[in-house]
């Protein structure tokens, strides 16, 4: 549930605190993130990584704006990018569901 006037209050506080501070500001999912003045965003941080760490199977799992520069990175590395839109912990219980439909794939009994 959204709250205009709420919203507009808190815009306007965290506009102004930029503006002070000398940060930008990059709209997310229910949040406005503060950053730093530079052009870093997730997609040069994983670009980073993959490169320092030889990384070769990429899976990107993000919530708001802010992950979609790494999510095409992902994709065009021939990784796997998911959006989670309904909550940490929904993910959450899909991973631990997945991990465990794994481990029962891969036991002894399943071996053919």
């Amino acid at each position: 549930m959204v709250f205009p006037a709420a919203e507009a209050a808190v815009t306007a506080a965290v506009e102004r605190i930029a503006g002070e501070a000398g940060l930008r500001i990059e709209p997310g999912k229910l949040v406005l993130e503060l950053r730093p003045p530079t052009n870093v965003d997730e997609g040069i941080a994983l670009a980073r990584l993959m490169a320092d760490h030889e990384l070769r199977t990429i899976v990107y799992v993000g919530d708001d704006r802010g992950d979609i520069p790494a999510m095409r990175l992902t994709i065009s590395a021939g990784g796997h990018a998911l959006l989670v839109d309904d909550g940490v912990e929904s993910f959450q219980a899909w991973l631990s569901a997945l991990a465990r439909r794994l481990e029962e794939a891969h036991s002894p009994s399943h071996a053919r």
